[in-house]
Formats: structure tokens, sequence, C-alpha cells
């Protein structure tokens, strides 16, 4: 299963009900938004899409709809297989306030992708 966690800057319920239109559109297995988190002089709504690991083009179909978005930040992008996770990518935010020294270690020493892996990395970092 591949996940996506992004949030985005402001409470807007166009904007939420829209992410869920579009997670919905693009066949994700799971939708989940948090509570808005309180950061000074922001308004920060999290959530985490998933999509299933044999097809790759809905993650990917997603990842392109949202990223055109100025206000969705998308922090992380991981894939789970055999209770193990295998982080894809980790915006420097995430890596800075949620990874511990290890982690990062080891997420910025992951350096051997599948070729879906590839390609989900690779419309993820087609610029917006």
């Amino acid at each position: 299963m591949f996940s996506i966690e992004f949030y985005v800057n402001q409470h807007n319920e166009e904007i939420n009900r829209w992410i869920k239109y579009v997670s919905e559109q693009s066949g994700c297995l799971s939708f989940v938004c948090y509570d808005e988190m309180n950061i000074p002089n922001k308004q920060l709504i999290s959530y985490m899409i998933s999509f299933s690991n044999t097809d790759v083009r809905k993650c990917i179909s997603f990842i392109g709809t949202i990223k055109h978005e100025k206000n969705i930040h998308i922090e992380s992008l991981y894939m789970m297989r055999n209770n193990k996770c295998k982080m894809l990518y980790a915006s420097p935010e995430y890596c800075k306030h949620n990874m511990d020294k290890q982690s990062r270690k080891s997420y910025l020493e992951n350096e051997i992708f599948s070729e879906d892996e590839i390609r989900i990395l690779d419309a993820l970092s087609t610029k917006k």
C-alpha cells in the first residue's frame, strides 16, 4: 500500500470536499482527515490517503492532481509491504520535525527503488 501524507494551510470546506472527491475518484483505499493542527499564525489540516500497491496509476494520478494546488503541501510518501514501511519521500519539514536521527539517516541512504516506486517519485518531482 502507498500512503501520502499532506496538509492544507487553511481551513476551507470547499478544499476539503475537493480533496475527498479527488481521493474517491482516484480509487483510494482510505481517506483520513486529521484534526486541525494549531501552529502560530497557521491553521493546518492534515490528510493521509492510501492506495493499493497493485495499481500505481491511481496513486500517480492523485499526486498529479493535488500537487498543482498551491495550498497543498506533500509531507511524506511511503509504502507498506509485509508490515514494513519504506519511506519514499519526506519533505525537509517532515524530516526535521517527525524523524529521529536514525530514521533520517536510513531515509537518506535508501536509494534502491522498484520501477513502480520510481514512477511515483517521478510524478511527485515533476514541477507544479
